[in-house]
C-alpha cells in the first residue's frame, strides 16, 4: 500500500502535495532543474472556422489541455514553433482542410504530440493535413498508452520526416483510409509495451 498527498510523505526532491482545503501546493523542487511552473490555462489558442492563417516560432509553455487547437479550419500552419509542459496533447487539427504542423519541437507532454484529424469516409475526400519535419519526444508522461506521437484519423492524411522517440507506448497511429506515413526516424519508443511496435 502507500499513501498519496500526504504531507508527511514529502520526503526527496521532484514530490509535490496539493492542499486543497488551505488552496496551497508544498512542492520539494529538484536542485538545478530552474523555477517551478504550473499550468493553468485550458489551451492556449484554440481556433475556429479560420482560413490561411499562419502562427510562426512561438512557444506554448505549461497548458491542461492540449495546448493548440484548431477547428474546421482550412489552410492554417504551426511552424517553427516549440509546445512543452503540457498535461494533454501539443497540437490538434480537428476537421478543415489542409492543415499543416511544420517544423515543430514537441516534447515534455502529457499525453501525444499531433493530431490530424479530417477527409470525408463517404466520399473518401482527403483531408490533406500534414505532419512534416517535427521532432516529437518525451511525450505520453501523463496518459502513456494510445497517446502516441503523431496520430492519424479521418481520410488522407500525411506523417513524413519526423523524429520521433522516448515514450513508452506508439510514434505513430491511424485510423481510417488513404494515409501516408513515410520518412520518419523513430527510436526508443513501446519503452513499457510490448505489442505496438
Amino acid at each position: 500500500f502507500y499513501v498519496l498527498n500526504a504531507l508527511s510523505e514529502l520526503d526527496r526532491p521532484g514530490e509535490w502535495v496539493l492542499d486543497r482545503r488551505r488552496r496551497r501546493i508544498y512542492a520539494w523542487p529538484v536542485e538545478g532543474a530552474g523555477p517551478l511552473s504550473f499550468a493553468c490555462a485550458d489551451g492556449l489558442v484554440r481556433a475556429a472556422r479560420l482560413t490561411d492563417v499562419v502562427i510562426d516560432g512561438l512557444v506554448f509553455d505549461c497548458s491542461r489541455t492540449d495546448a493548440v487547437t484548431f477547428r474546421d479550419c482550412s489552410r492554417c500552419t504551426v511552424r517553427a514553433s516549440t509546445v512543452r509542459r503540457t498535461s494533454a496533447g501539443a497540437i490538434c487539427m480537428e476537421g478543415g482542410v489542409s492543415n499543416r504542423v511544420v517544423g515543430c519541437d514537441l516534447y515534455d507532454l502529457g499525453e501525444g504530440g499531433v493530431t490530424l484529424r479530417g477527409g470525408d469516409f463517404r466520399s473518401l475526400t482527403p483531408g490533406g493535413h500534414v505532419a512534416d519535419n517535427n521532432h516529437i519526444h518525451h511525450y505520453g508522461r501523463v496518459v502513456a498508452n494510445y497517446r502516441p506521437g503523431v496520430q492519424l484519423y479521418g481520410v488522407g492524411c500525411r506523417a513524413t520526416h519526423n523524429l520521433i522517440h522516448h515514450s513508452d507506448h506508439q510514434a505513430v497511429a491511424f485510423e481510417g483510409n488513404d494515409h501516408y506515413v513515410g520518412w520518419n526516424v523513430i527510436h526508443d519508443t513501446c519503452l513499457y509495451n510490448d505489442d505496438a511496435g
